[in-house]
Protein backbone atom coordinates (compact mmCIF):
# COMPACT_ATOMS: atom_id res chain seq x y z
CA UNK A 1 0.00 0.00 0.00
CA UNK A 2 1.25 3.48 -0.87
CA UNK A 3 0.56 6.24 1.67
CA UNK A 4 0.52 9.44 -0.38
CA UNK A 5 0.80 11.62 2.74
CA UNK A 6 3.23 9.78 5.05
CA UNK A 7 4.83 7.18 2.79
CA UNK A 8 8.34 7.84 4.09
CA UNK A 9 7.37 7.49 7.77
CA UNK A 10 8.19 4.39 9.80
CA UNK A 11 5.52 1.71 9.48
CA UNK A 12 3.98 3.26 6.38
CA UNK A 13 4.03 1.99 2.82
CA UNK A 14 5.70 3.85 -0.01
CA UNK A 15 4.79 1.41 -2.76
CA UNK A 16 2.06 -1.06 -3.62
CA UNK A 17 -1.22 -1.44 -5.57
CA UNK A 18 -3.33 0.59 -3.10
CA UNK A 19 -3.09 4.37 -2.77
CA UNK A 20 -4.33 5.93 0.48
CA UNK A 21 -4.61 9.58 1.48
CA UNK A 22 -6.41 11.97 3.81
CA UNK A 23 -8.52 14.99 2.96
CA UNK A 24 -6.22 18.05 3.08
CA UNK A 25 -7.21 20.77 5.56
CA UNK A 26 -7.62 23.43 2.82
CA UNK A 27 -10.39 21.27 1.37
CA UNK A 28 -12.31 20.83 4.62
CA UNK A 29 -15.87 22.04 4.80
CA UNK A 30 -17.46 24.02 7.67
CA UNK A 31 -18.50 20.85 9.50
CA UNK A 32 -14.92 19.52 9.41
CA UNK A 33 -13.58 22.80 10.75
CA UNK A 34 -16.19 22.99 13.51
CA UNK A 35 -15.36 19.45 14.54
CA UNK A 36 -11.65 20.27 14.74
CA UNK A 37 -12.42 23.30 16.94
CA UNK A 38 -14.64 21.17 19.19
CA UNK A 39 -11.85 18.66 19.66
CA UNK A 40 -9.54 21.46 20.78
CA UNK A 41 -12.11 22.86 23.20
CA UNK A 42 -12.58 19.44 24.81
CA UNK A 43 -8.81 18.86 24.88
CA UNK A 44 -8.91 15.75 22.70
CA UNK A 45 -5.52 15.20 21.10
CA UNK A 46 -5.30 15.81 17.36
CA UNK A 47 -3.31 13.38 15.24
CA UNK A 48 -2.89 14.06 11.52
CA UNK A 49 -1.60 10.50 11.03
CA UNK A 50 -3.67 7.87 12.80
CA UNK A 51 -1.59 5.12 11.18
CA UNK A 52 1.38 6.17 13.27
CA UNK A 53 2.30 3.72 16.03
CA UNK A 54 2.11 6.43 18.70
CA UNK A 55 -1.05 8.16 17.40
CA UNK A 56 -3.75 9.08 19.93
CA UNK A 57 -6.96 11.05 19.88
CA UNK A 58 -8.74 11.98 16.66
CA UNK A 59 -7.82 12.81 13.12
CA UNK A 60 -8.62 12.22 9.45
CA UNK A 61 -8.90 8.55 8.50
CA UNK A 62 -6.78 7.44 5.53
CA UNK A 63 -8.89 6.21 2.62
CA UNK A 64 -8.18 3.99 -0.36
CA UNK A 65 -8.60 6.25 -3.37
CA UNK A 66 -8.63 6.14 -7.15
CA UNK A 67 -8.30 9.54 -8.76
CA UNK A 68 -10.46 11.79 -6.56
CA UNK A 69 -12.84 9.02 -5.46
CA UNK A 70 -12.93 6.81 -2.43
CA UNK A 71 -13.18 3.08 -3.17
CA UNK A 72 -13.13 -0.08 -1.11
CA UNK A 73 -9.76 -1.71 -0.54
CA UNK A 74 -11.00 -4.87 -2.28
CA UNK A 75 -12.07 -2.91 -5.34
CA UNK A 76 -8.83 -0.95 -5.52
CA UNK A 77 -6.80 -4.16 -5.23
CA UNK A 78 -8.83 -6.02 -7.87
CA UNK A 79 -8.63 -3.16 -10.33
CA UNK A 80 -4.89 -2.98 -9.87
CA UNK A 81 -4.67 -6.66 -10.81
CA UNK A 82 -7.14 -6.60 -13.71
CA UNK A 83 -10.91 -6.92 -13.37
CA UNK A 84 -11.08 -8.84 -16.62
CA UNK A 85 -9.70 -11.95 -14.92
CA UNK A 86 -12.13 -14.84 -15.60
CA UNK A 87 -12.59 -15.62 -11.91
CA UNK A 88 -13.52 -12.03 -10.95
CA UNK A 89 -17.11 -10.84 -11.39
CA UNK A 90 -17.71 -7.38 -9.82
CA UNK A 91 -21.39 -6.62 -9.18
CA UNK A 92 -21.21 -2.92 -9.97
CA UNK A 93 -19.03 -0.35 -11.70
CA UNK A 94 -21.17 2.56 -10.50
CA UNK A 95 -19.96 5.27 -8.12
CA UNK A 96 -21.91 7.96 -6.33
CA UNK A 97 -20.57 11.16 -4.75
CA UNK A 98 -20.38 11.49 -0.98
CA UNK A 99 -20.20 14.87 0.82
CA UNK A 100 -17.92 15.78 3.69
CA UNK A 101 -18.80 13.80 6.78
CA UNK A 102 -17.70 12.44 10.11
CA UNK A 103 -18.02 9.12 11.82
CA UNK A 104 -16.80 8.46 15.34
CA UNK A 105 -15.13 5.25 16.41
CA UNK A 106 -14.06 4.38 19.95
CA UNK A 107 -10.29 4.13 20.04
CA UNK A 108 -9.09 3.95 23.65
CA UNK A 109 -5.32 3.77 23.01
CA UNK A 110 -4.65 2.68 26.61
CA UNK A 111 -6.45 5.71 28.04
CA UNK A 112 -9.32 5.16 30.48
CA UNK A 113 -11.28 7.69 28.43
CA UNK A 114 -12.22 6.50 24.95
CA UNK A 115 -11.06 8.90 22.29
CA UNK A 116 -12.97 9.81 19.12
CA UNK A 117 -11.60 9.24 15.66
CA UNK A 118 -12.93 11.28 12.79
CA UNK A 119 -13.37 10.33 9.16
CA UNK A 120 -13.14 13.31 6.80
CA UNK A 121 -13.52 12.57 3.13
CA UNK A 122 -14.84 14.00 -0.09
CA UNK A 123 -14.49 10.71 -1.91
CA UNK A 124 -17.27 8.40 -3.15
CA UNK A 125 -18.47 4.97 -2.13
CA UNK A 126 -19.53 2.10 -4.35
CA UNK A 127 -23.24 2.11 -5.22
CA UNK A 128 -25.61 -0.77 -5.80
CA UNK A 129 -26.27 -1.88 -9.35
CA UNK A 130 -30.03 -1.59 -8.69
CA UNK A 131 -31.49 1.24 -10.77
CA UNK A 132 -33.52 3.87 -8.95
CA UNK A 133 -37.01 4.77 -10.15
CA UNK A 134 -40.04 6.86 -9.20
CA UNK A 135 -43.79 6.20 -9.38
CA UNK A 136 -46.72 8.59 -9.18
CA UNK A 137 -49.40 8.28 -6.49
CA UNK A 138 -51.50 5.17 -7.06
CA UNK A 139 -49.16 3.90 -9.75
CA UNK A 140 -47.29 0.58 -9.65
CA UNK A 141 -44.77 -1.33 -11.67
CA UNK A 142 -47.68 -3.75 -12.09
CA UNK A 143 -51.30 -3.29 -11.02
CA UNK A 144 -53.80 -6.09 -10.45
CA UNK A 145 -57.21 -6.72 -8.95
CA UNK A 146 -57.43 -8.95 -5.91
CA UNK A 147 -59.71 -11.71 -7.22
CA UNK A 148 -61.31 -12.58 -3.86
CA UNK A 149 -62.54 -9.06 -3.00
CA UNK A 150 -64.27 -7.16 -5.78
CA UNK A 151 -62.81 -3.69 -6.28
CA UNK A 152 -59.65 -4.20 -4.25
CA UNK A 153 -56.60 -2.90 -6.12
CA UNK A 154 -52.97 -3.89 -5.69
CA UNK A 155 -50.04 -1.83 -6.98
CA UNK A 156 -46.57 -3.38 -6.92
CA UNK A 157 -44.38 -0.45 -5.91
CA UNK A 158 -41.11 -2.41 -5.87
CA UNK A 159 -40.79 -5.99 -7.08
CA UNK A 160 -38.21 -8.64 -6.40
CA UNK A 161 -36.90 -8.12 -9.92
CA UNK A 162 -36.53 -4.35 -9.40
CA UNK A 163 -34.65 -4.82 -6.10
CA UNK A 164 -32.48 -7.74 -7.22
CA UNK A 165 -34.30 -10.05 -4.82
CA UNK A 166 -33.78 -7.88 -1.73
CA UNK A 167 -37.36 -6.82 -0.90
CA UNK A 168 -40.84 -6.12 -2.23
CA UNK A 169 -43.24 -3.23 -1.55
CA UNK A 170 -46.96 -3.49 -2.29
CA UNK A 171 -49.75 -0.94 -1.96
CA UNK A 172 -53.29 -2.13 -1.19
CA UNK A 173 -56.47 -0.13 -1.81
CA UNK A 174 -59.11 -2.19 0.00
CA UNK A 175 -62.84 -1.78 0.57
CA UNK A 176 -64.64 -2.10 3.89
CA UNK A 177 -64.73 -5.66 5.19
CA UNK A 178 -61.68 -6.79 3.21
CA UNK A 179 -59.43 -9.26 4.99
CA UNK A 180 -56.83 -11.81 3.88
CA UNK A 181 -56.85 -15.27 5.47
CA UNK A 182 -54.88 -15.65 8.68
CA UNK A 183 -51.39 -16.54 7.48
CA UNK A 184 -47.65 -16.48 8.23
CA UNK A 185 -44.65 -15.78 6.01
CA UNK A 186 -41.74 -18.19 6.28
CA UNK A 187 -38.95 -16.11 4.76
CA UNK A 188 -39.93 -12.44 5.17
CA UNK A 189 -40.83 -9.94 7.84
CA UNK A 190 -43.75 -7.73 6.88
CA UNK A 191 -44.30 -4.10 7.83
CA UNK A 192 -47.62 -2.28 7.35
CA UNK A 193 -47.94 1.50 7.00
CA UNK A 194 -51.54 2.73 6.92
CA UNK A 195 -51.75 5.64 4.48
CA UNK A 196 -55.47 6.27 5.01
CA UNK A 197 -58.47 4.57 6.59
CA UNK A 198 -59.07 2.45 9.67
CA UNK A 199 -57.61 -1.04 9.85
CA UNK A 200 -57.58 -3.67 12.57
CA UNK A 201 -54.61 -6.00 12.51
CA UNK A 202 -54.29 -9.30 14.34
CA UNK A 203 -50.87 -10.76 15.12
CA UNK A 204 -50.62 -13.94 17.19
CA UNK A 205 -54.10 -13.29 18.61
CA UNK A 206 -53.39 -9.66 19.60
CA UNK A 207 -55.67 -6.98 18.15
CA UNK A 208 -54.03 -3.77 16.95
CA UNK A 209 -56.06 -0.83 15.66
CA UNK A 210 -54.27 1.32 13.08
CA UNK A 211 -55.32 4.54 11.38
CA UNK A 212 -53.68 6.76 8.77
CA UNK A 213 -50.04 7.32 9.67
CA UNK A 214 -49.77 4.25 11.94
CA UNK A 215 -47.15 1.54 11.48
CA UNK A 216 -47.20 -2.16 12.42
CA UNK A 217 -44.32 -4.63 12.15
CA UNK A 218 -44.96 -8.40 11.85
CA UNK A 219 -41.92 -10.71 12.17
CA UNK A 220 -41.64 -13.72 9.90
CA UNK A 221 -43.34 -16.86 11.15
CA UNK A 222 -46.05 -14.96 13.10
CA UNK A 223 -49.71 -15.55 12.25
CA UNK A 224 -51.45 -12.33 11.19
CA UNK A 225 -54.26 -10.78 9.20
CA UNK A 226 -56.04 -7.45 8.96
CA UNK A 227 -59.59 -6.16 8.55
CA UNK A 228 -60.66 -2.90 6.89
CA UNK A 229 -63.26 -1.15 9.09
CA UNK A 230 -63.53 2.16 7.22
CA UNK A 231 -65.24 2.57 3.83
CA UNK A 232 -61.83 1.98 2.27
CA UNK A 233 -58.22 1.87 3.37
CA UNK A 234 -54.89 2.34 1.66
CA UNK A 235 -51.94 0.39 3.10
CA UNK A 236 -48.31 -0.02 2.16
CA UNK A 237 -46.80 -3.43 2.89
CA UNK A 238 -43.03 -3.86 2.91
CA UNK A 239 -41.61 -7.39 2.70
CA UNK A 240 -37.96 -8.02 3.59
CA UNK A 241 -37.82 -10.73 0.93
CA UNK A 242 -39.73 -10.93 -2.35
CA UNK A 243 -42.39 -13.50 -3.13
CA UNK A 244 -45.71 -11.92 -2.23
CA UNK A 245 -45.34 -9.49 -5.14
CA UNK A 246 -45.23 -12.48 -7.50
CA UNK A 247 -48.15 -14.12 -5.70
CA UNK A 248 -50.40 -11.14 -6.37
CA UNK A 249 -49.28 -10.69 -9.97
CA UNK A 250 -49.56 -14.40 -10.78
CA UNK A 251 -53.02 -14.77 -9.25
CA UNK A 252 -54.71 -11.39 -9.80
CA UNK A 253 -56.20 -10.12 -13.09
CA UNK A 254 -54.24 -7.20 -14.50
CA UNK A 255 -55.85 -3.76 -14.33
CA UNK A 256 -56.41 -2.53 -17.90
CA UNK A 257 -57.27 1.13 -18.51
CA UNK A 258 -60.65 2.16 -17.14
CA UNK A 259 -62.07 -1.35 -17.09
CA UNK A 260 -63.75 -2.22 -13.84
CA UNK A 261 -62.88 -5.16 -11.62
CA UNK A 262 -64.01 -8.68 -12.47
CA UNK A 263 -66.60 -10.39 -10.27
CA UNK A 264 -65.21 -11.61 -6.98
CA UNK A 265 -64.61 -15.33 -6.60
CA UNK A 266 -64.37 -17.49 -3.50
CA UNK A 267 -61.01 -19.26 -3.38
CA UNK A 268 -60.86 -22.99 -2.90
CA UNK A 269 -59.18 -23.45 0.52
CA UNK A 270 -57.10 -26.45 -0.53
CA UNK A 271 -56.01 -24.86 -3.79
CA UNK A 272 -55.15 -21.60 -2.01
CA UNK A 273 -53.09 -23.44 0.61
CA UNK A 274 -51.14 -25.24 -2.11
CA UNK A 275 -50.57 -21.97 -3.97
CA UNK A 276 -49.42 -20.21 -0.80
CA UNK A 277 -46.78 -22.86 -0.18
CA UNK A 278 -45.17 -22.04 -3.54
CA UNK A 279 -44.70 -18.44 -2.39
CA UNK A 280 -43.32 -19.28 1.08
CA UNK A 281 -46.34 -18.48 3.22
CA UNK A 282 -48.92 -20.64 4.98
CA UNK A 283 -52.67 -20.27 5.44
CA UNK A 284 -53.54 -20.73 9.13
CA UNK A 285 -57.18 -19.68 9.33
CA UNK A 286 -60.07 -17.88 7.65
CA UNK A 287 -60.27 -14.14 6.98
CA UNK A 288 -61.56 -11.79 9.67
CA UNK A 289 -65.10 -10.48 9.43
CA UNK A 290 -66.77 -7.28 10.61
CA UNK A 291 -68.95 -9.32 12.95
CA UNK A 292 -66.00 -11.12 14.55
CA UNK A 293 -64.71 -8.16 16.53
CA UNK A 294 -61.37 -8.60 14.81
CA UNK A 295 -60.70 -12.02 16.36
CA UNK A 296 -59.81 -14.82 13.96
CA UNK A 297 -62.05 -17.81 13.83
CA UNK A 298 -59.25 -20.31 14.50
CA UNK A 299 -56.17 -20.51 16.64
CA UNK A 300 -53.48 -18.06 15.49
CA UNK A 301 -50.85 -20.77 15.30
CA UNK A 302 -47.48 -20.83 17.02
CA UNK A 303 -44.70 -18.52 15.81
CA UNK A 304 -42.52 -20.21 13.23
CA UNK A 305 -38.76 -19.79 13.83
CA UNK A 306 -36.80 -17.95 11.21
CA UNK A 307 -34.70 -20.12 8.88
CA UNK A 308 -31.50 -21.07 10.64
CA UNK A 309 -32.83 -19.76 13.98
Amino acid sequence: MQDLDFGDAVGHGSAGPLDISRLPEPEWGPVDEAYRRALGETRVAWSPDLNSADATGAGPIPMAIRGDRRVSANDAFLRAHGLDAPHVAPRSQQLRPQPHGHRHRLAGHGDARAQGESIMTRHAVEASSVRGFALHAGQGLQEVWLPWHQGNRIAIKASGEATEGRSAIVEFLDRRGSSPPLHAHHNADEAFYVIEGEVELVCDGRRLKANGGDFVFVPRGHAHSYLVRSDQARLLAVYTAPGMDRFFVDNGPAIVGDQGPPPATDPDPEALAATAARYDFEILGPPLTLGSGGAPGTRPGPPRPAPGG
